[in-house]
């Protein structure tokens, strides 16, 4: 309806704070004309848990995502692309609230699915295996966790090739873990190629190429490579400005 395109242009334009109103007046007003079964009415409960997620009102957010599976699984079906979706927000939500063993089962719930539907190489499933292997390293799992992350690395990198976005973040998302076991001469060489590659990409100014700047900073410090962490060796980091 027209109140919730207000509130969707509102949210694309940053107003996350306006976009609440009409968000929940025409959730309301699906609610109470279509019921709270109807498919456009889970949408807009969803928009709605997605607008805390984004102001981080997790406490608010979890009970909308929730409802939202609760009634895509029932209304629409355990494969339904929504509910897909639906699990995967609960999942990343359930993370974000220290969560991580039931949002590892989300995870898992979902990659089954997606395996048989999509199969194995869709950008789905490999997003939802890189989940898994997430939701594992925030138990404190890092050896269960470390084959999701080489699975999803290994599968992006022949889907989409090394430059891509998504092949980055899994290799960041391995080197990291290799960083949190020690495994500094195996995490090294991710943490460059990541850096190299997001410098040139993205270039020196960019949020991501600026985290990477700081993880390799802080992997060679741990390596006792001082010098070249801090930025006055002639083969130091080169820092973003």
């Amino acid at each position: 309806g027209l109140l919730l395109t207000i509130a969707d242009t509102m949210e694309d334009l940053g107003m996350l704070s306006g976009a609440e109103a009409p968000l929940k007046e025409g959730l309301a007003i699906q609610r109470r004309v279509l019921g709270d079964d109807n498919e456009q009415t889970i949408v807009a409960i969803s928009a709605l848990g997605i607008l805390y997620r984004a102001q981080s009102r997790l406490d608010l957010a979890e009970p909308l995502y929730r409802e939202t599976l609760e009634r895509a699984r029932r209304v629409l079906g355990p494969e339904h692309p929504k509910t897909l979706t639906a699990i995967n927000n609960l999942g990343l939500l359930l993370i974000s609230r220290g969560n991580a063993a039931e949002a590892e089962k989300c995870f898992r719930d979902a990659l089954g699915v997606r395996e048989r539907l999509s199969g194995h190489d869709d950008p789905s499933t490999i997003t939802t295996l890189s989940n898994i292997g997430l939701a594992l390293y925030r138990q404190d799992k890092p050896a269960e966790a470390e084959p999701f992350f080489k699975e999803a690395l290994e599968r992006y990198r022949r889907l989409k090739g090394d430059d891509d976005p998504a092949t980055l973040t899994c290799m960041n998302n391995l080197g990291g873990l290799y960083r949190a076991q020690g495994k500094f001469e195996q995490a090294e060489p991710l943490f460059r190629e990541v850096l190299e590659k997001r410098r040139r990409l993205r270039g020196d100014e960019h949020p991501e190429t600026l985290e990477s700047v700081n993880n390799l900073g802080v992997l060679l410090f741990s390596e006792g490579k001082f010098a070249e962490s801090r930025g006055d060796h002639p083969g130091a980091l080169r820092r973003a400005h």
